[in-house]
């Protein structure tokens, strides 16, 4: 790990070999995205300029960065943003950091209310906002609110909210589930949420880089994944205008009991179950009698 002038090429060899060593997925891409967040350019900017000598600064801090990412923190929160539905998001370890599969409820979402003027939409555990300020984005005249436990999350939703200049269309929310919302007297045409689903079976087999690194809160749904989610099944058709969708992120082997839970409510009709691009069921859209 030399600190001497270095250039673009020499610098991205040693430190892919250096993330290979430990066992790092991908270490090519997350030197080239370490090294371009460093020099604050694009990617397509350190091929053009390969054989161009490093400031030892810039040597100096790109290594720090290496070796934060050799420990298992996740990139994203190395460089403190992470990309969705072609938006760029702030994220920190208070947030979970959104996953592509997660733009689905985006995608369903838009499908759900495009035919309604004024559409209000709620969006349970916001966490870094993505999924309110994407819909926020593509659906101009649709309010909506968004709530989290979490009052660090909530900071960062409302930052992003700000960053992409849809503040105004989101009402932020601090509160467990229904807690927020339970005095407001209000209901929507869209409820999508995208909950902590991961066993207490499961969780500590995930990979060190999530289980070390992301919210536990924000993970973690107890015996078979499904405490938050029964809650939020429990509590929803009060809170849905009658024709209205519920969406809700799953993870595949619990599609079948999820649907089960809905259909038990007596309150909902149409229950579709939604695959993600990898051909994984992901999501369950659910209309409100």
């Amino acid at each position: 790990m030399s600190k001497k002038a270095l250039s673009i090429e020499n610098i991205l060899n040693l430190s892919t070999s250096y993330l290979q060593k430990r066992h790092i997925e991908n270490p090519r891409l997350t030197s080239e995205i370490l090294l371009s967040h460093v020099l604050n350019q694009q990617r397509i900017y350190l091929y053009l300029n390969y054989k161009k000598l490093l400031s030892k600064d810039s040597i100096k801090k790109f290594w720090k960065l290496i070796k934060r990412r050799a420990k298992g923190e996740p990139v994203a929160y190395i460089v403190g943003k992470k990309e969705f539905w072609s938006l760029e998001f702030e994220v920190n370890p208070s947030v979970l950091i959104p996953r592509p599969e997660t733009e689905l409820l985006v995608e369903r979402g838009i499908e759900c209310v495009k035919d309604i003027k004024r559409p209000r939409i709620l969006d349970i555990g916001t966490g870094s906002g993505a999924i309110a300020i994407a819909l926020a984005k593509e659906l101009h005249d649709a309010v909506i609110w968004a709530t989290d436990i979490s009052k660090e999350a909530i900071e960062v939703a409302k930052r992003n909210a700000e960053k992409h200049k849809v503040l105004n269309k989101i009402k932020f929310l601090k509160g467990d589930l229904w807690e927020p919302l339970e005095k407001q007297n209000v209901k929507f045409h869209l409820i999508v949420t995208n909950p902590p689903y991961v066993s207490s079976e499961d969780y500590y087999n995930l990979p060190s880089e999530v289980k070390d690194w992301e919210p536990k809160i924000a993970l973690w749904g107890g015996k078979k994944g499904l405490s938050l989610i029964k809650r939020i099944i429990t509590g929803v058709a009060q809170f849905l205008f009658s024709g209205g969708f519920l969406l809700i992120e799953i993870s595949p082997p619990q599609a079948e009991c999820v649907k089960q839970l809905i259909t038990q409510t007596g309150s909902f009709k149409a229950l579709k179950t939604i695959k993600d691009y990898s051909g994984n069921l992901r999501v369950i859209e659910a209309c409100k009698i």
